[in-house]
């Protein structure tokens, strides 16, 4: 999907909590789920990174990696699993992709088993205040993607990601930001 200028502002306050995180624990691998078309997150923090994967169903098939320390992926399905070897990555991100699976525990389950012990997983999801304010953006100004929206299967409160994240993580950080129309985490695989 090819953001607008409002999603593109959007993105960037997510990208900023994430550069962040990485800022304080630099080098390694890094793991984006949920990528986009061009692995922009990636591009963005690269001088972060020893090397970056991104996996996205709109990364197209016949897409070509040019050498780059940034390898992007296209993946139809993310429930079948990512081609990584267990415990290669140092960090793991997902920005506004939890909302949108069907089983979200199956992709927390990757985030796992790829991660090294001691990496983490960075996360955002939007909050239930989040939703009106959504949808009136998408489908009554429509300066967001419709489609996107349409997509969401869930909304979380900093509690309920919490204990998602916990069934196989240790919170590092969870907390609103935004004014409370998302949530941002961090959490650590023991």
């Amino acid at each position: 999907m090819k953001y607008n200028k409002m999603e593109r502002l959007i993105a960037w306050f997510r990208y900023e909590k994430v550069i962040s995180v990485l800022k304080k624990h630099q080098g390694g691998v890094m793991v984006d789920i949920g990528c986009g078309t061009d692995g922009t997150l990636l591009n963005n923090v690269e001088q972060y990174l020893s090397v970056g994967y991104g996996f996205d169903r709109d990364v197209p098939v016949d897409f070509i990696n040019d050498g780059s320390k940034i390898k992007l992926n296209h993946i139809d399905d993310l429930h079948a699993g990512l081609d990584l070897a267990d415990e290669s990555a140092d960090n793991v991100t997902l920005l506004a992709v939890f909302e949108h699976l069907e089983k979200p525990e199956v992709i927390l389950a990757e985030c796992h088993r790829i991660l090294k012990p001691g990496g983490r997983l960075i996360c955002t999801v939007p909050t239930w205040m989040a939703k009106p304010i959504l949808e009136f953006m998408a489908f009554k100004l429509k300066v967001i993607d419709v489609d996107s929206i349409e997509d969401h299967k869930r909304y979380y409160s900093k509690k309920q990601l919490r204990e998602f994240a916990e069934t196989k993580f240790t919170t590092e950080k969870c907390q609103y930001f935004e004014l409370g129309v998302n949530c941002f985490g961090v959490f650590v695989k023991d």
